[in-house]
């Protein structure tokens, strides 16, 4: 089982936050980045000789403690 990206995605939200200004334009790079360590480590298992991985869904990164206050229907 390979369960990953969601400290990533987690993070990116955070710096969203924190950089309003630059978050979408930075957004490319912080979700390519959570790409490539996902498959980084679907290459490790495979190097290890896993032929058959389960890769879970996210978890609702919208219930989390960094988004519960923020404004999603904005004026």
């Amino acid at each position: 089982m390979l369960w990953g990206g969601g400290n990533d995605l987690r993070d990116a939200i955070k710096y969203a936050k924190d950089h309003p200004a630059t978050a979408f334009a930075d957004g490319e790079a912080v979700v390519s980045a959570a790409i490539d360590n996902l498959e980084g480590a679907l290459q490790t298992l495979d190097v290890f000789g896993a032929e058959h991985v389960l890769v879970p869904n996210l978890p609702d990164l919208g219930v989390t403690p960094e988004t519960a206050d923020w404004d999603t229907n904005p004026q």
